[in-house]
């Protein structure tokens, strides 16, 4: 219920503009503004060390990564936010 919780505010925080979760997988879609300052080879570096099967792609100038749907997807999830967050407050 924590983690749920905690996603739901991640999920809302200014530089991410998408979240899905669908039957097999999880959609996550940052801002244009975002996407477009991040360093992408860090970012790519940090999500394949917390989830070896997420993909990332870069198109209509946003970044959108998407993971399979697994027992640990939301802790995985949560971490990836996190991280992206505070990405985010170094890069201000």
């Amino acid at each position: 219920l924590f983690e749920k919780k905690r996603l739901e505010i991640l999920v809302n925080e200014p530089h991410v503009e998408d979240f899905k979760e669908l039957p097999q997988q999880i959609q996550l879609v940052f801002t244009q503004a975002w996407s477009n300052q991040i360093d992408g080879i860090k970012l790519f570096e940090m999500m394949t060390t917390l989830c070896r099967e997420a993909k990332i792609r870069y198109a209509n100038q946003r970044i959108t990564m998407m993971m399979p749907k697994n027992r640990s997807w939301l802790s995985v999830v949560i971490e990836i936010l996190e991280q992206t967050q505070q990405m985010e407050c170094q890069k201000q």
